[in-house]
């Protein structure tokens, strides 16, 4: 298992990081990639639909935590914060967390916690009426999902 997390974790740092945008928007992507991960079947299909929809589900989460990295901290643009996320992820794989749908649904409520987005710009907004640990727990929380979505992902072989 852990030879099949060190290939995800590596296929997900060498992967393109989409363009952020608003958290609320970013749930309901992450919503639909996690209804894309259907329950695993015997033939090679479903399986395959399965570990692809939750690589997808992982690289949105970390593409999230990259942008909201980026509203807290030291600041750093999406694409300078995404390989301090990555190495984030990695310690955090170690650990059993609370599954994909669980994770999706505490990450949703710190979301919807937030002042309302006004589109590619939330980051100002979240900066200037959000408390920088609602922020960092928001970070965190992208973290969990990661971390399981890409469990699930390598478990999925």
């Amino acid at each position: 298992m852990a030879d099949r997390l060190d290939t995800e974790l590596r296929e997900l740092a060498a992967a393109e990081p989409r363009p952020g945008g608003p958290p609320l928007r970013a749930v309901a992507e992450l919503v639909q990639a996690l209804g894309d991960m259907e329950p695993g079947a015997t033939d090679p299909l479903p399986r395959r639909r399965h570990r692809t929809a939750a690589r997808r589900l992982a690289a949105q989460a970390i593409d999230l935590a990259a942008s909201v990295r980026g509203a807290f901290g030291d600041r750093p643009d999406p694409a300078a914060a995404r390989p301090l996320a990555l190495a984030d992820l990695a310690r955090r794989c170690t650990r059993p967390g609370p599954g994909c749908a669980r994770a999706l649904g505490g990450l949703a409520r710190l979301v919807l916690a937030l002042p309302p987005d006004d589109g590619d710009d939330w980051q100002l907004g979240a900066i200037a009426f959000v408390d920088e640990q609602a922020l960092s727990g928001l970070y965190e929380a992208c973290l969990d999902l990661a971390a399981d979505a890409i469990r699930e992902a390598a478990g999925a072989w």
